[in-house]
Order: structure tokens, then C-alpha cells, then sequence
């Protein structure tokens, strides 16, 4: 028994490390900066937060309270640890402030890790059912003033860039978050 043991402890050992709880989340959202393009990483990721309109489930809509049946996420191995298990689902937009109906929804994971050097919150998505808005965001744990300094140092936008919100064209957009000061969103606005 104490040889079993100690082989597998020692095979346990010589497994690579897997685990890296605080990655840099640079590399996974690199080609936002670039029009919001998106990687196959980023579009596999952000289409297991969007809910699945054609397996409409009521049943689950009944026992849960929420229309929105949470997906299997879906992350490169490097991130997978870095991330909640659970997909946190909204279906109103009060947590930003608005006061839409319900056919507003949010899911989003809570992550560490960082961007830039700014430390991560959380990665999410916000539509608004058969309106075409389609919204994915992540957060960094930054005032909007320190993450805009940051990224104007280190990022390197190519084209349609915007801090405003302005320009009805898909770019990676900066804004400070409405209801926490100490965070910033960083967003691609798809919605057509």
C-alpha cells in the first residue's frame, strides 16, 4: 500500500503544471485591438456565454427563473483555471445601470488573471433578444483614468479605436464602469 502510494505521488509530480490561476489574458483578447477581430478562441468562448435561442428551453425556464440555460464554457487549457464554473446569467440590465426589459440579458465568469498588466474581473456578454445587440465586455479591476493611461502605453490599436463610443463601426471600445468606479469595461460592440 505504501509503495502504491509514494508511485503515485511521485507520478503526480511529474505531471507538467497545469494550473496557471492568474494568467495574461493579453494574448487571448490581442486581436480586439484590431477592429474586433476574433480569434476562433474568442468566438468559441463567447458563444458558450450567449444562450442557445434554438434549444428554447421552458421547463428550465420554470424550475430556474431564468430563460437562459447556461452553455459549456469553452477556453483554451492554459485559461480554463483561471475562470468560475458557473455562468452568472442576468436577464435585466440593472447591473449597468439600465432599466431595459427583460428581453435583456447578461452572462458573464468571473476570471483572474490579467490584462496588461491590469488585473481582470470578470468576461461577459449583453444582448438584447431579437434586437441584434450583441455586446462582449471584460473588465479589469482599474479605474477607467489608469487602464486608459495603460493601454495607450502598451496596446497598439489599428484601426477604429474609440473612447466615446462615437463611431458606429465594430472597434475595441474603453468605458468606466457605471456603477463601480474602481472598474473599467473594455467592450466590442457587434450589435448591428
Amino acid at each position: 500500500m505504501k509503495k502504491l502510494a509514494i508511485g503515485l505521488l511521485l507520478s503526480a509530480l511529474s505531471l507538467p503544471a497545469f494550473a496557471n490561476t492568474n494568467p495574461d489574458w493579453t494574448p487571448f483578447f490581442k486581436s480586439w485591438e484590431n477592429g474586433c477581430d476574433f480569434t476562433p478562441s474568442n468566438e468559441n468562448l463567447f458563444r458558450s456565454l450567449t444562450p442557445d435561442y434554438d434549444h428554447w428551453d421552458n421547463a428550465y425556464q420554470k424550475q430556474n427563473k431564468n430563460v437562459y440555460k447556461p452553455q459549456k464554457l469553452i477556453l483554451p487549457a492554459k485559461y480554463r483555471a483561471a475562470v468560475t464554473k458557473n455562468i452568472s446569467i442576468v436577464s435585466n440590465g440593472k447591473e449597468f445601470g439600465q432599466t431595459w426589459d427583460d428581453n435583456l440579458f447578461q452572462s458573464k465568469i468571473k476570471v483572474k488573471g490579467t490584462y496588461y498588466g491590469l488585473p481582470m474581473d470578470e468576461i461577459g456578454f449583453l444582448g438584447l433578444m431579437g434586437s441584434g445587440v450583441q455586446i462582449h465586455y471584460f473588465t479589469v479591476n482599474a479605474s477607467h483614468s489608469k487602464a486608459q493611461a495603460v493601454l495607450r502605453k502598451k496596446a497598439h490599436i489599428k484601426k477604429g479605436y474609440s473612447e466615446s463610443g462615437d463611431n458606429p463601426y465594430p472597434e475595441m471600445e474603453v468605458f468606466a464602469h457605471p456603477t463601480n468606479s474602481s472598474k473599467t469595461i473594455i467592450m466590442c460592440d457587434l450589435s448591428n
